[in-house]
């Protein structure tokens, strides 16, 4: 099985935490992910949640999944979640998905429309 970590970096004075995944991510690896996250943006003091993907070979949609679970648990504590550095199979993945612009830019959700296929 490929190896995979989480490593949870401290807070900066600013309240961003960064979140640097490695390896592969995928239904096996979520829930330490999924702990992850809501232990930062539950964290009091926290303002920006960045995971760093940039040593991150393979997601899949569970992970995706997280990854917007994630940004919404963010928001409902007055936090934001941002992916940084993905390339490669990730971002296509996040691409694919729709989600890319959800995670990566620092939009206010009031100003997000996502659309309904009719």
């Amino acid at each position: 099985m490929p190896s995979t970590s989480v490593h949870l970096r401290e807070i900066s004075p600013d309240g961003t935490v960064r979140i640097v995944l490695a390896g592969e991510l995928d239904l096996l690896t979520a829930p330490a992910l999924r702990r992850a996250l809501l232990d930062a943006v539950t964290t009091p003091g926290v303002r920006l949640v960045e995971v760093d993907l940039a040593a991150v070979r393979f997601l899949d949609c569970v992970t995706v999944g997280v990854l917007v679970a994630g940004r919404n648990a963010a928001r409902a504590h007055a936090a934001m979640l941002r992916v940084v550095r993905a390339a490669g199979v990730p971002l296509r993945v996040l691409r694919l998905a729709g989600v890319w612009h959800l995670l990566h830019d620092l939009v206010p959700a009031e100003t997000v429309r996502i659309p309904v296929p009719r």
